[in-house]
């Protein structure tokens, strides 16, 4: 869970088929563009897991997200909701060439769902460091929690582009570039790209970002060759 790649650090909890099968059964989810809001089973296991893994023996080590007492853990609750998606590599640089396509397509039609929701924990009303995210892997939900400020993200986002106003955000993660952008729209049009790192309220055509983020994938790509050429692995 590496949203913003700002010292995450990660808890991870494997349920085990019983548990499974006592919470829900899922069914895994079109991978083209998902619903703004999560469902209502991707909630519940999202709840299910965050009091199955904020319990009172866990204070000593859970205090760095903002949890010093029974009362914290009791009163925690989901906050904001984020789904996370991203656009494959080849769609901007294709392999058959590898070269940056000149002119690129409707940039919703790049964007593909990863099957993660990334929920913030808040505690009396107010926003912690902690998080909560649920990955769909072959239909059935795999928990994470960690700590980061993405959570006072996903809050700051979605005051500059409130729902109620009509406003859907698509958090855009591309790993191989190392870089996370935001898709604003409202009423089915493209409003622009936001920069998480930068002013929120700020926006961006397609074609003023793609050319750069195409330009340090390509980079990667042939650095990423370089490196396996040596038996070496890059890390980003």
């Amino acid at each position: 869970m590496d949203c913003d790649n700002e010292g995450l650090t990660t808890w991870r909890v494997y349920y085990s088929a019983l548990v499974l099968a006592l919470l829900f059964t899922l069914t895994a989810p079109c991978l083209v563009l998902a619903s703004d809001s999560p469902s209502q089973e991707i909630i519940d296991a999202a709840t299910s897991g965050m009091k199955a893994f904020l319990t009172p023996d866990r204070i000593a080590s859970l205090g760095v997200l903002g949890f010093h007492s029974k009362e914290d853990f009791n009163n925690a609750a989901l906050g904001d909701a984020l789904e996370i998606f991203t656009i494959s590599p080849d769609r901007l640089v294709p392999r058959d060439s590898g070269l940056c396509q000149p002119i690129y397509p409707e940039i919703e039609s790049m964007v593909t769902s990863t099957n993660r929701w990334v929920f913030s924990i808040n505690v009396y009303g107010k926003i912690t460091n902690a998080m909560v995210d649920v990955v769909l892997t072959d239909g059935k939900p795999m928990i994470e929690f960690g700590s980061s400020s993405f959570p006072q993200l996903m809050h700051n986002l979605l005051a500059a582009w409130p729902r109620d106003s009509g406003y859907r955000m698509r958090y855009i993660r591309i790993h191989a570039a190392n870089i996370s952008m935001v898709a604003v729209s409202r009423s089915g049009n493209l409003v622009g790209i936001v920069w998480p790192s930068g002013d929120l309220k700020k926006v961006f055509t397609p074609s003023q970002v793609l050319p750069s983020i195409c330009g340090t994938l390509k980079r990667n790509m042939e650095e990423d060759g370089r490196a396996r050429a040596k038996g070496e692995i890059l890390l980003r």
